[in-house]
């Protein structure tokens, strides 16, 4: 009777060990899928990576080959705050706007305009055209 006990003990042993045999073999299945994949990504990168450097060295190869900037004066500034007020002040002095452009080396447009906008905003309802 008590062999019943033992068989079934050692039917129950040798299930396990195939359970875990089993487990082991899928287990390294999916190891060596997840390395080639791994692989195939890796060799992927790399060739992606090399298009991009030869890609990376033709773009230098056109900076290079474009001409030198060339290096010029740069424009005046316009009209900023400073002139701006500069040009009121010598127009409430009774100063033509050529002779103001003159002097703070500004455009006679930009100096016309100036002008203009001032006489609109002292005189709203009169014509600031002349």
């Amino acid at each position: 009777m008590q062999t019943v006990p033992i068989i079934v003990l050692l039917v129950l042993i040798a299930a396990a060990f195939a359970l875990c045999g089993y487990l082991f073999i899928t287990l390294k299945r999916d190891l060596h899928s997840l390395e080639k994949r791994r692989r195939t990504e890796l060799d992927e990168s790399r060739r992606r990576l090399d298009a991009l450097g030869l890609e990376l060295a033709d773009l230098r190869k056109d900076i290079d080959a474009l001409p030198e900037p060339a290096q010029g004066v740069a424009p005046q500034s316009a009209l900023n705050l400073n002139r701006r007020t500069q040009a009121l002040r010598m127009l409430r002095h009774g100063e033509a706007s050529e002779q103001i452009a003159t002097t703070l080396s500004l455009p006679r447009k930009e100096v016309e305009l100036l002008v203009k906008v001032q006489r609109l905003l002292l005189d709203p309802s009169g014509d600031a055209t002349s």
